[in-house]
């Protein structure tokens, strides 16, 4: 089990073996899914990792660009509301 301290300002270090199994670097930003009395912690592919499915292959454009833009849209919308909802 690995474990990490909390400061009096909330604050945590995230251990060396957490940051290379999700591949996080200094400034990534984090998202983390309250499930029950668990928190599911994941890193956030941030907002260009969607553009991928707009790459062409063969001269043909894969995924649509209206679609990619709105699921990106409602991933925002969810990921704030989530951070609002601590307030």
């Amino acid at each position: 089990m690995i474990t990490s301290k909390v400061t009096k300002r909330g604050q945590t270090t995230l251990p060396r073996h957490v940051r290379e199994a999700l591949r996080i670097k200094p400034g990534q930003r984090l998202v983390y899914e309250v499930e029950g009395d668990k928190v599911v912690l994941h890193s956030h592919p941030g907002a260009l990792a969607s553009f991928g499915t707009l790459k062409k292959r063969g001269g043909v454009r894969q995924g649509d660009f209206k679609k990619a833009r709105t699921a990106a849209r409602e991933d925002w919308a969810d990921h704030a509301e989530r951070e609002g909802s601590d307030g």
